[in-house]
């Protein structure tokens, strides 16, 4: 539970700085959005490479290109909150190794300088426990909370940002320009998949 209110307070700074709440905190959040995005971006582009040099025809690269420019938000948005949370469950292991280091040394070194290892070991373990996993959780559940605001309004009917994609894969299944309405749906419901994932990461 208490791991969960890093994760809610980080998503709710990210929502936020989406909406222009934080405006000193959003050049900050859009760089750091553009470099999760390339990073997850380009591995979804090797995959389609590697897909191409297979002997992919154009269709079918054509339509996971399309399914792939839907789902890369969704995805990054998911990443970063598993990092989160596995930033605090790594933050409880650090403490924990520093802090048997101290035992230790309380049971094979003299006893003055063993009772100020063992002191230091636990200072430093609560500095760990209580820093380091709460501030990186913070941050990348911040990075998942902006682009669920900045991505799910824009790919909303009537907003414009999955006609292109739907154009595409109509193209691919159909050999038509024509996007039929359960294209783009069908590529929303694509969309909103990782980031209810994402969502459910962070309330388990």
């Amino acid at each position: 539970m208490r791991g969960r209110i890093w994760l809610l307070l980080g998503l709710a700074v990210g929502v936020a700085i989406a909406v222009g709440r934080l405006p000193l905190l959003a050049p900050a959040g859009a760089s750091l959005s553009r470099a999760a995005l390339y990073v997850v971006g380009s591995g979804a582009a090797a995959a389609l490479h590697a897909v191409a040099k297979q002997g992919g025809s154009s269709r079918t690269l054509e339509a996971i290109a399309a399914v792939l420019s839907v789902l890369v938000p969704g995805v990054t948005a998911w990443l970063a909150v598993i990092a989160a949370k596995g930033a605090l469950g790594l933050r409880k292991l650090v403490a924990l190794a520093v802090l048997v280091y101290g035992v230790a040394s309380f049971a094979y070194h003299p006893a003055l300088g063993s009772v100020t290892t063992l002191g230091l070991a636990v200072a430093v373990a609560a500095a760990a426990v209580m820093a380091t996993g709460p501030v990186v959780a913070v941050v990348l559940s911040a990075l998942a909370g902006l682009l669920a605001a900045e991505v799910i309004p824009a790919l909303l009917p009537g907003r414009g940002e999955v006609a292109l994609p739907a154009h595409m894969l109509s193209i691919a299944l159909h050999g038509s320009g024509a996007s039929p309405a359960v294209l783009a749906i069908g590529l929303l419901v694509f969309a909103a998949v990782p980031f209810l994932m994402a969502a459910r990461s962070v309330l388990r």
